[in-house]
Parts: structure tokens; sequence; C-alpha cells
């Protein structure tokens, strides 16, 4: 697995820990807290906290313009996931404490115990947004101006998450040193077919 899609895996995961849609925001260089009302909370509150979801976004690297496009869906201890790149597509799920690997060319499927510490949902909460600042600014992504919040961690990492003019997330740029990663929010919503957690018909075990 290439160093990008290593970063976007991680992303997938880090990028749900702050979104946004309500406050409207200030002047650039700005510092706020987030609250409640927050627009950050509001949609985090939205989507994340009742524990299901699904979500389509792309994500790509500025500097290497490599890109990657995935789906997400969430239903409680259920997790799945699916990433497509140039090099072919790729889909695992957790379900029932099992981790299961789609092997699509195969028409066959891998099955292991599921790391515990990796089904912890409950984690993605606005709970973990609330009372931490960020910065307002505004970040030109194509021939697009858009407003933004900036949250810095303590190693030093940006997450910028940028709103259109209607007030929904568009975009959540990651800045780690000299790399950019940008993604794309194509689709969210809160109903998870139950299809996302099944083996697909046809589909053999592969016992190793």
């Amino acid at each position: 697995m290439s160093k990008f899609k290593k970063l976007c895996l991680i992303l997938c995961a880090a990028l749900i820990f702050l979104c946004g849609c309500a406050n409207s925001s200030g002047k650039p260089g700005e510092k706020r807290t987030a609250d409640e009302n927050d627009r950050v909370c509001v949609f985090f509150k939205k989507y994340f906290d009742g524990g299901k979801y699904l979500t389509e976004f792309k994500s790509w690297e500025e500097s290497t313009g490599e890109s990657m496009t995935c789906t997400m869906a969430v239903d409680g201890e259920n997790y799945y996931f699916q990433y497509e790149t140039a090099d072919g597509k790729q889909t695992f799920f957790v379900k029932d404490g099992k981790n299961y690997g789609i092997l699509d060319d195969m028409k066959s499927y891998v099955v292991e115990d599921a790391d515990k510490n990796a089904q912890r949902q409950e984690d993605f909460n606005s709970k973990n947004v609330l009372g931490k600042t960020y910065t307002v600014c505004r970040e030109t992504i194509g021939d697009n101006t858009y407003e933004c919040e900036k949250f810095v961690s303590e190693n030093g990492e940006e997450s910028h998450y940028c709103f259109d003019k209607e007030g929904n997330l568009k975009y959540i740029i990651t800045k780690m040193g000299d790399r950019k990663v940008y993604l794309e929010f194509l689709s969210i919503n809160t109903d998870v077919p139950t299809s996302y957690f099944e083996i697909p018909e046809g589909y053999q075990k592969i016992e190793y």
C-alpha cells in the first residue's frame, strides 16, 4: 500500500473528528471556540453522533495528484469501507467482531477477528469537538473560495473544514508538514442499507 493510501485511510478516521454547519463564520484570523451551535458541532451531531451514516468522498494529495474515491458506512459497531484508485478497488467491512476482506476479482472473501480498538465508533462524537479553539480562514479550491474553520492539533497538524455558500461542509483539507490532502464530500446521509455488511452472493471463503 502506498504512503498516500495509508495517509488517506488514517485521514478517513481522523477527518470524522471534526466537521460543521450552523453559526456563520467570522472574519479571517478571528479565533473562536466551538460550542453546541457552531456549524462544526451541528454537522457532527446531525450525521455522526447517532452512530449510523453513509458517506461517499474523493480524496487527493496536492503534490502528487494521486487520488482515491471512497465509500464509508457505519451502523453501530458495524463498519464498511471501500476505496478505489488507479491501481484498483479494495473493500472490507467489520460485523459482529469479525473483519471481512472482499476479493472481487476472485469472487471470494477472507475473515479474521477484528481489532476491537478499530470498532470504537463512539470516539466519533461531537463531545470531542466542544470547547476546542479554531481560527476562521478562507481557502480557494478551483474557481471557488470557501469559508473555513482551521483546527490545529498538538503535533501541529492542521485541519481546515470548508463550507459552501449554503453552509454545507464541502471540503476537509489536512496539512501535514509539506503535504496537503484534500477530501471532497460527494454525499452523506444516515440511511445505511444492511447489504453493506453482507458477503456478496456466490462468494467463497478463503481459508488461510
